[in-house]
C-alpha cells in the first residue's frame, strides 16, 4: 500500500508522539501534527511539518485535522497518568478515540495505527505478553486505553483498516 498524502500524528508533542514526527519528517514523509494548543511551536516549525492544533475532548477543533488527503494516522493522543481518575481520563482516551475514529473512517484513511498500552494487561503473570492475553486492567489509566481499543476493536470488525500496538514501557 503506497502513502502519497498527509501523515496525521495525534498527540505529537507527547514523547513518543514527538519521536514519530521527527523520523517521519526526516523520512520525508508529508506530516500533519497535532497535540493541543500550545504557544510554542518551534519544534513543529523546525521540523517543517505543519501543527494543527485540536482538543479530542472538544469535537469542533477535529474536522480540521482531515483537511486535504491524509491518509495515514497514528493517534498517540491521549492522557497518561495511572493515578487519574477514570472519568477525567474517559473523555480524551475513549471519547477522543471514538470521534478520531469516526472521522477517519468517514475520510477513507487507508491506515490507522492506534498506539495503546501494555497497561490493559493489568498484573500479567505470564510472560511473554501475547496480543491474545487476556486483558484485565487493574487501574483507571488501563481501563480507559482498553475502552479505547475496544471503539478500534469495533471498527476493524467493520472493515476499517487499523492496527492496535501495545508498546511496553518506553524511555529515552
Amino acid at each position: 500500500m503506497e502513502f502519497k498524502g498527509i501523515t496525521l500524528v495525534t498527540g505529537a508533542a507527547g514523547f513518543m508522539g514527538s519521536h514519530l514526527v521527527e523520523f517521519l519528517a526526516a523520512k520525508g514523509v508529508r506530516v500533519r501534527a497535532s497535540a493541543r494548543p500550545r504557544k510554542d511551536t518551534s519544534f513543529f516549525d523546525r521540523l517543517g511539518v505543519e501543527y494543527v492544533p485540536a482538543d479530542l475532548t472538544k469535537p469542533e477543533t477535529l474536522p480540521g485535522l482531515f483537511e486535504g488527503e491524509v491518509d495515514r494516522i497514528f493517534h498517540l493522543g491521549a492522557i497518561c497518568n495511572f493515578s487519574t481518575p477514570y472519568e477525567s481520563l474517559a473523555p480524551t482516551n475513549v471519547e477522543g478515540v471514538r470521534r478520531i475514529t469516526q472521522l477517519a473512517m468517514k475520510k477513507g484513511v487507508k491506515r490507522y495505527v492506534h498506539v495503546g498500552s501494555t497497561s490493559v494487561y493489568g498484573h500479567y503473570q505470564g510472560t511473554p505478553f501475547r496480543e491474545d492475553s487476556p486483558r484485565n486492567p487493574r487501574d483507571c489509566y488501563g481501563r480507559s486505553k482498553r475502552d479505547g481499543e475496544d471503539i478500534v476493536w469495533g471498527c476493524i470488525r467493520q472493515g476499517f483498516p487499523a492496527i492496535i500496538t501495545r508498546p511496553c514501557t518506553v524511555y529515552g
